[in-house]
């Protein structure tokens, strides 16, 4: 009996969810996946400095225009931000960069977020009165 639980323990620790197949598991496989989350790492990073300049730009032009709607100090300092790293949209609205998934929505928070990965694609918007940014949870999925 013992022998018996411990073999179906071993057997669900080595399947992938999908009809009990096997989940292929073999070094080159394992190097493949630290290779993705490294790059998906250094592509998060480029996207996190791509919005802190972003951000810089816009405090900027709005304290060189004070009482300016947001949309006209957008419409200034367009001509400031640097190009989007390659691949930002496809990362933050379409597929996740770590795992391939397909992105959800959730309206609730206005971003999107990876269901397998339990983590926001975006980043918050930092303003303390934003109604999606403000109330969103640290992941997406309790």
């Amino acid at each position: 009996m013992k022998r018996a639980k411990q073999d179906k323990a071993t057997k669900r620790s080595k399947t992938s969810g999908n009809a009990g197949q096997p989940m292929p598991r073999n070094e080159h496989t394992d190097e493949a996946a630290v290779a993705r989350i490294a790059q998906a790492d250094a592509e998060d990073a480029a996207d996190e400095a791509w919005w802190e300049e972003f951000r810089k730009i816009l405090r900027r032009v709005s304290s060189e225009h004070p009482g300016l709607h947001f949309f006209e100090v957008m419409g200034i300092a367009y001509k400031e931000f640097p190009q989007k790293p390659a691949g930002f949209h496809e990362r933050h609205t379409q597929q996740c960069n770590r795992c391939g998934q397909r992105l959800e929505y959730h309206p609730d928070y206005d971003a999107h977020f990876c269901r397998r990965c339990n983590r926001w694609t975006e980043s918050r918007c930092r303003g303390p009165q934003c109604e999606f940014c403000s109330c969103r949870p640290e992941r997406p999925l309790p």
